[in-house]
């Protein structure tokens, strides 16, 4: 998964969620029947990283994280499944910082989380 062209470095674990906005109704025309009509999506990112304080070029350190969830507005994402191959989904979109936390203690490394809401609807295609 990329951000603005930029890998976070440290993730350990991601999860990407598509969701139907849904609406439920229920008009005489129907005989009282509910109907659950769809009028669009909402799309979110989780992402679990180690905090690393420096990284290589084409990589977003701790300190890239929280001065993008500062900033806030909005950054190109692409997220690849599989790998490069024709037949491989893509995801493609904008989307923003929702929240970032950083979690520590006295016996393990630091782990930071960041949650991202996906701005429109995202673009889906194969590699």
């Amino acid at each position: 998964m990329t951000f603005d062209g930029k890998k976070i470095a440290g993730t350990t674990q991601d999860s990407f969620t598509i969701a139907g906005k849904n609406e439920e109704t229920i008009m005489k025309s129907n005989n009282g029947v509910k109907q659950i009509d769809n009028f669009g999506v909402d799309a979110s990112f989780s992402i679990n990283a180690f905090v690393m304080k420096g990284t290589e070029a084409g990589w977003m350190n701790v300190s890239d994280v929280m001065s993008a969830c500062i900033i806030n507005t909005g950054m190109n994402f692409v997220l690849t499944f599989g790998g490069t191959g024709t037949n491989d989904a893509k995801v493609t979109g904008v989307a923003k910082f929702v929240s970032f936390s950083i979690n520590s203690d006295s016996e393990n490394y630091a782990d930071m989380t960041v949650e991202l809401q996906v701005q429109g609807t995202p673009v889906v295609t194969h590699s």
